[in-house]
C-alpha cells in the first residue's frame, strides 16, 4: 500500500473498533477507505463499502491484522490452553474457540481503571474469569504491601454469574499475601461494601458486580479507604502491577 495522506470524517465507534465511516484517499476522492484502530494498530482498508464498515462482526473478524500480533495472540492462547487447568469451564471453552474467537478473547488484557475491571464472562485475557480475577487480586495485594497502609481489605459480591466464586478467589489471593480480609457471607449491594470498607478501616474494598451491564458480564470494582472508587493514581499503580 502506498504512503499517501488520508482524509476522513464522520467517525463512528463499533465495540472496541474505531472506524472512520466516510474516508477517502486524499489523492483519489473516489477511493473509499476505512480507518480501523485494532489492538493498538492503525489499519487502513481500501475500497470498503459503507455496509461492510457498519457490520461490526465483518469488521471485527474481516480486517487485515499485523501478522506479529496474530502470532502473539496464538502464543497466549496456547499458554492458557496448557496451564488454565483449574477451571473446567474456562478450559472447556478454550477448546471450542475458532481463530476469530481466539483473537477476540486474547487480543488485549481487560483494562483496569478507577472502576476496576468489567467484561464478558468467558475464557481469555479479554474476559472475566477466575484467572483474570486472581491476577487483579494479586495486583491489589502488591499495591497494599508496597505501601505503609494497614493490610486490611473488605470484599462483597452480588447475584451475578460467578460473583461469589470471584469474591472468594480474591479473598484467597489477598490472604495468601498476608492481608486480613473480611468478606460478606451473603449477597450484598454495592453500598454495603462501601460501608464495610469504612467500618472495618480497610484500605481496599473489592465488589464483584457488573452494575447495569447485561447478564453475560461481570466486574471487579475497586474501592479506597473512604469507601469510594479507587483514585486514578491508585488505579494506575494497580494497572501497572497487572501488566
Amino acid at each position: 500500500m502506498s504512503n499517501k495522506p488520508w482524509a476522513c470524517f464522520c467517525s463512528q465507534r463499533i465495540d472496541e473498533t474505531f472506524v472512520a465511516k466516510f474516508g477517502w484517499d486524499w489523492q483519489n476522492y473516489t477511493n473509499k477507505v476505512a480507518f480501523i484502530l485494532y489492538g493498538g494498530s492503525l489499519i487502513v482498508r481500501q475500497n470498503t463499502s459503507e455496509q461492510n464498515m457498519l457490520n461490526g462482526s465483518e469488521i471485527w473478524f474481516g480486517i487485515e491484522k499485523n501478522e506479529g500480533n496474530i502470532m502473539d495472540i496464538k502464543k497466549e492462547y496456547e499458554r492458557w490452553l496448557a496451564n488454565a487447568t483449574t477451571d473446567a469451564d474456562v478450559l472447556a471453552e478454550l477448546k471450542t474457540l475458532d481463530d476469530a474467537k481466539i483473537e477476540d478473547a486474547f487480543y488485549r488484557n481487560l483494562a483496569f481503571g478507577t472502576g476496576g475491571l468489567r467484561g464478558v464472562i468467558g475464557a481469555g485475557t479479554n474476559r472475566m474469569n477466575v484467572h483474570v480475577v486472581r491476577r487483579a487480586a494479586q495486583a491489589v495485594a502488591d499495591y497494599l504491601n508496597e505501601t505503609s497502609l494497614p493490610k486490611r481489605a473488605a470484599i462483597g459480591y452480588d447475584s451475578r454469574i460467578n460473583s461469589e466464586r470471584f469474591a472468594r478467589e480474591t479473598a484467597c489471593v489477598l490472604a495468601a499475601n498476608g492481608i486480613h480480609v473480611r468478606i460478606y457471607d451473603a449477597l450484598m449491594p454495592v453500598p454495603a461494601l462501601s460501608f464495610a470498607t469504612r467500618y472495618y478501616k480497610a484500605n481496599a474494598g473489592i465488589m464483584i458486580t457488573a452494575s447495569h451491564n447485561p447478564a453475560k458480564y461481570n466486574g471487579y470494582k475497586a474501592y479506597g479507604p473512604d469507601g469510594c472508587q479507587m483514585t486514578d493514581d491508585a488505579a494506575a499503580i494497580v494497572y501497572d502491577e497487572i501488566q
